[in-house]
């Protein structure tokens, strides 16, 4: 009996003991946002971690447990099992001594005596970060940049160049020679910049690679600051997002350059002069040591760079002579994929003809009638110059940028330019440019033109044609709209490829469900001068909706108004932004400095300064993210016969809506498409696919449809629901009078 007893007793101590280890489950948490603002620490890059009496072994970084932060609040967390006690311990960032927190302070301490979650704590116990001191009235704004991405497509060398911030919120506006460095001392690649700046103003900037412009970001950003000290969210570089996914395997790019005909002009010498590539692969830098070698027998020119692959770059041709020479043409690109490439052999600048060489003059005449008409430009006070690529596009040098008034005609302004041993047949790209001494340069503070034949675009001219003479924007005295009358026009959009993630990209989806809206961004400055609009890339002024629910978003602009009571012009250039309300941030159509950037469009016109239909209908335009836009017009009067030939063809009364049938969407396509179509009546419609040879494939519709806008899908089978091969096919639809074909093709 004694023995049972003391067995039980044994049992029962040891009972005890076992619940008095028994583990306690602890959650640690650590604010990082403060640190990630001042850009020292990078959550896709880096890890924080947990290390102390706590851990096995004790004190280790390398070992130590990883933060995680699910929700992306900037608030890292883990749980660990400990025993009841006391521990030391501290959050160090990476797995190594050196970022660890509290470095000379004392270490962060615990007793544990069960299951707790801890409130979270700020990293280094920092609450808010770092600002200098600054002037009276003045405010620290703080900006960052994570340069992650473009390092990892090779777009920038941390060890050979420089990022900066240049904007409205320098001294010497807009100057990157003159902008500070911007800061990476943990060299995380996040990079970080104070600037001294105004209370309560908005501010426009953009970051960018070097002290140039040319590597910098596609659009300006900005901010509004009000009276306290400002550090905003870290961004992307050009928002273009580190991919954990991306591959570092490289491939060896081959170009050839064939330099023979700039030989034979005598604006190159072998013995002399080399050639290097620059582009995004290389941050534009135009000053590289990788030479090409050369064949004297062909003059070729070769070169290989070793390229991170499955990538579109995009680059031009360089010769290093007395100073850069750089191709003048537009961005050459080419599309990078998994193995090894050899380019074909292209010609500076695309010129394979030799030309002569000579000496002469160009006469630029810009006439400025509407802009004075208009009351934005005054010829009595205000001037013109010619800005391009022979004068540096600036007006450094008097004797060719700064143009001469007619005495005869105050509308006209002139400039002959000489030109010394130059290609007689050499395009030079050029803009005329305004300066604005009376007081509109609040509205209009872009004086650069934006060419409507060009679609925004540089103009171009040879020393063969001697003169040109335009208006300046393209805009014709016949486009004006008179302040007394009053012009609608309505503007529709096909938003499908926003809202297609593989087209759009995951994060820069267009979705309305989330509170995403579409705006109109005017790309006119003297256009939003006249309507009083501020010219920035955020601009909301027009509103889209979807009250179908078709993809197809409208809006409706009246062009004067009571309440302008000035005359406007008849052009529109223009592309589309939607506010991101989930990100709170801007995703447009991109844009660059290529012809036709912008889109272009008229409202239809029978005669000088006369606008028939109104509201005008403008054709549908498609989202796009490529920089060339294909929807563009070429002038009014075109407009309105393209407008007058479809009413006729669908044996309307001439001013009733369109027929219309659209290109398909995708195409090519794999494995369906859509295709969309408008009918203005009620009535019978026909729509049927044909092959090649003309043979009927399928039969898509063949019943009355309701007046309206109509998707229809194709899933690229035929009539017995039999896949039908890769190929070339054509789309027919009849409805009343109205009759067209589209092709479109299938890939498999």
């Amino acid at each position: 009996m004694r023995k049972l007893i003391l067995l039980l007793a044994l049992m029962l101590f040891s009972s005890f003991t076992v619940i008095y280890a028994q583990p306690y489950d602890v959650t640690f948490q650590v604010d990082m946002n403060v640190w990630m603002v001042m850009g020292e620490f990078d959550s896709l890059l880096q890890e924080v971690r947990i290390t102390g009496t706590l851990t096995d072994p004790q004190w280790s970084p390398g070992t130590a447990p990883i933060l995680t932060d699910d929700d992306g609040d900037g608030i890292f967390e883990t749980t660990l099992s400990l025993a009841a006690g006391d521990y030391e311990y501290k959050y160090l960032i990476g797995d190594d001594w050196g970022q660890d927190e509290l470095q000379g302070e004392s270490n962060r301490s615990i007793t544990v005596s069960g299951v707790e979650v801890l409130d979270p704590v700020f990293y280094w116990n920092k609450t808010e970060p770092d600002f200098p001191a600054v002037g009276a009235g003045k405010i620290a704004l703080r900006l960052t940049v994570n340069m992650s991405r473009q390092r990892q497509i090779g777009a920038f060398d941390p060890s050979t160049q420089v990022v900066r911030t240049a904007g409205s919120l320098q001294d010497s506006v807009w100057n990157p020679g003159e902008a500070p460095d911007m800061v990476d001392d943990d060299g995380n690649l996040v990079y970080t910049v104070v600037y001294e700046v105004d209370t309560s103003e908005t501010y426009e900037y953009k970051h960018l690679i070097g002290t140039e412009w040319g590597n910098d970001e596609t659009n300006n950003r900005s901010i509004t600051v009000g009276l306290n000290d400002t550090a905003l969210v870290p961004v992307y570089f050009n928002n273009e997002p580190y991919d954990p996914d991306f591959s570092p395997d490289s491939v060896n790019v081959t170009f050839n350059l064939d330099m023979s005909v700039r030989t034979l002009e005598g604006l190159f010498d072998p013995a002399e002069d080399s050639v290097v590539v620059a582009g995004s692969f290389n941050a534009w830098n135009g000053s590289n040591d990788n030479y090409f070698t050369y064949n004297p027998a062909d003059t070729v020119y070769t070169g290989t760079w070793k390229i991170p692959g499955n990538q579109d770059i995009q680059y031009k041709f360089v010769i290093n002579a007395d100073g850069e020479v750089w191709e003048s043409i537009d961005n050459r690109s080419s599309s990078i994929g998994d193995e090894d490439i050899v380019l074909p052999v292209v010609y500076f600048n695309n010129d394979s003809v030799v030309s002569e060489i000579k000496d002469g003059n160009i006469e630029f005449i810009v006439k400025m009638d509407v802009l004075q008409e208009l009351g934005i430009f005054d010829n009595a006070v205000d001037s013109l110059q010619v800005r391009g690529d022979f004068n540096g596009w600036s007006d450094s040098e008097a004797d060719k940028s700064l143009m001469n008034q007619d005495a005869l005609d105050p509308n006209s302004w002139f400039l002959s330019v000489p030109f010394v041993q130059t290609p007689s047949d050499e395009n030079k790209f050029f803009k005329f440019f305004v300066k604005i001494n009376s007081g509109i340069d609040t509205l209009w503070a872009d004086g650069y033109e934006r060419p409507s034949f060009h679609g925004g675009g540089n103009r171009t001219v040879t020393l063969d044609d001697e003169t040109v003479e335009v208006y300046f924007d393209d805009i014709h005295p016949d486009w004006v709209i008179e302040s007394d009358e009053y012009v609608d026009v309505t503007f529709s959009v096909d938003m499908r490829p926003a809202m297609d993630p593989n087209i759009q990209g995951e994060d820069l989806v267009f979705d309305p469900s989330t509170g995403d809206t579409l705006w109109y961004l005017c790309e006119q400055p003297t256009w939003a001068a006249v309507m009083g609009w501020e010219d920035s890339d955020e601009m909301k002024y027009l509103y889209f909706t979807d009250e179908d629910n078709d993809t197809i978003y409208t809006a409706t602009l009246t062009v004067n108004s009571a309440e302008l009571s000035q005359p406007s012009f008849n052009s529109f250039m223009y592309r589309y932004a939607f506010y991101d309300q989930s990100e709170g941030a801007w995703i447009s159509e991109p844009s660059g400095f290529s012809n036709f950037a912008y889109r272009v469009r008229y409202i239809g016109q029978d005669a000088a300064r006369s606008f028939p239909v109104t509201p005008w209908p403008m054709p549908i335009d498609t989202w796009t993210n490529k920089e060339i836009k294909t929807d563009q017009e070429t002038d009014p009067y075109q407009s309105y016969q393209d407008y007058l030939e479809t009413d006729i063809r669908d044996g309307n009364s001439g001013l009733a809506k369109q027929y219309a049938l659209q290109q398909n969407y995708p195409n090519p396509f794999n494995p369906e498409t859509t295709i969309s179509f408008n009918i203005p009546i009620a009535g019978k419609v026909k729509l049927v696919v044909y092959n090649i040879l003309g043979q009927k494939i399928k039969t898509l519709i063949n019943t009355d449809i309701n007046a309206g806008k109509h998707l229809f899908k194709w899933n690229g089978v035929n009539e017995n629901g039999v896949k039908v091969p890769s190929g070339v096919y054509f789309y027919k639809i009849d409805a009343g009078k109205f009759t067209d074909i589209k092709k479109m093709v299938l890939v498999k």
